[in-house]
C-alpha cells in the first residue's frame, strides 16, 4: 500500500516491501537447471596429474555455456581445494575429445536438499569454463 503525505515543510512517500522479492538472473548465457531426477554427471580431472586415477565423477545441478553448478560430497572437498584448475573430460556418458579447462570459483555448504544424495554432507561448487563444450555434446547433455 502506498501513501502520499504532503504538508508545508515536507513531502514523503511511504510504501511497504513484499516479504519475497525475486530478481531475474542477468546472465549473458542462460543457465539450464536440471531436475534432481535427471542425474546429470560431469567428469573432472586434475590439471596437474595426467592419469585417469585423478578423475572425479560429480553431479551437475545446472549448466550454462560458460559454467557449471555441481554438487560434491564433503569427502571430495580436498580434491577441489588442491585442484582449483581442472579439466572437464566428460559430460554424462560422453568423453570429450578435447577436455575443457575450468576453474573452481565458488564453494558453499548451502546445497538445495533435492540434490543431496544419501543424506551425506555435500557442497555446492561453481565452475567457470575457459573454453566451450562441443555444441552437439552440450545439446545432448541438456536433454
Amino acid at each position: 500500500m502506498t501513501h502520499f503525505r504532503q504538508n508545508q515543510t515536507q513531502s514523503s512517500i511511504h510504501f511497504s516491501f513484499p516479504d519475497l522479492i525475486k530478481t531475474q538472473e542477468l546472465r549473458f548465457h542462460p543457465r539450464h537447471v536440471f531436475r534432481p531426477a535427471q542425474d546429470k554427471f560431469v567428469i573432472l580431472r586434475s590439471s596437474v596429474l595426467k592419469d585417469t586415477s585423478s578423475e572425479l565423477k560429480v553431479r551437475a545441478m545446472d549448466v550454462s555455456e560458460t559454467g557449471l553448478g555441481l554438487v560434491i560430497s564433503e569427502q571430495n572437498r580436498n580434491f577441489l581445494k588442491n585442484n582449483r584448475i581442472l579439466w572437464i573430460t566428460g559430460l554424462q556418458d560422453e568423453n570429450l575429445e578435447a577436455p575443457v579447462l575450468a576453474e573452481v570459483v565458488y564453494m558453499s555448504s548451502e546445497v538445495d536438499p533435492k540434490f543431496i544424495m544419501k543424506k551425506q554432507k555435500s557442497l555446492k561448487v561453481g565452475i567457470q569454463l575457459s573454453g566451450y563444450f562441443p555444441q552437439d555434446v552440450y545439446q545432448q547433455f541438456l536433454k
